[in-house]
């Protein structure tokens, strides 16, 4: 478990990073994905597939712990720690220390705290200041590679997935970012 959960838990992170910009977010409202993994002998975490609505049904022994654990939890984060239900002039509660402290979330985890403080602090844009954006540029033209050139792309390394998990593991976790982002950053 030691070497298994924090593969699952960066992966999931990396599913969700690759996807944010197509998601479209809905105000009051959220979505629960299910992550299916594989686990080899050597205790690496493989993602098999994301299912946008996962079966939440008592069809194995495994399942008949895990829903009703899943469901209470989900009516945790959503209702505590997210506050769906409050009063929608309310501000959005920030995901501060505190807040992520004092907030039962069950079995869920907020996997990256310091990048959610830091998403609620930037400004959003109304549509109007969307509408104006203007993209510039200057237009190119893509040359076909010369022979020597396409020599030079056959010699790049390819990793397979166990090389880029193991990589990823030199990457700092939530917790060590929190420790050593410097601390000056006060939360709500």
């Amino acid at each position: 478990a030691q070497k298994i959960q924090p593969q699952m838990k960066r992966i999931a992170y990396w599913a969700m990073q690759c996807v944010q910009d197509d998601v479209t977010q809905r105000k009051n409202s959220f979505e629960l994905v299910g992550f299916d993994y594989m686990v080899d002998t050597n205790f690496n975490a493989w993602l098999i597939e994301i299912n946008s609505s996962p079966d939440l049904s008592y069809s194995t022994s495994t399942t008949r712990k895990l829903v009703p654990q899943v469901l209470e939890d989900l009516l945790k984060v959503v209702v505590d720690c997210e506050g769906f239900v409050r009063d929608p002039q309310r501000r959005p509660r920030p995901w501060g220390k505190k807040l992520l402290a004092k907030c039962d979330s069950g079995l869920f985890e907020l996997l990256q705290p310091v990048r959610r403080r830091k998403e609620q602090k930037m400004k959003q844009l109304t549509q109007n200041e969307l509408a104006s954006l203007v993209l510039a540029g200057k237009g190119m033209s893509l040359a076909k590679p010369k022979r020597q050139d396409a020599a030079k792309v056959a010699d790049v390394p390819v990793m397979d997935a166990a090389d880029l998990l193991a990589a990823a593991d030199d990457e700092p976790v939530a917790e060590e970012a929190d420790a050593t982002s410097g601390g000056s950053d006060e939360d709500a």
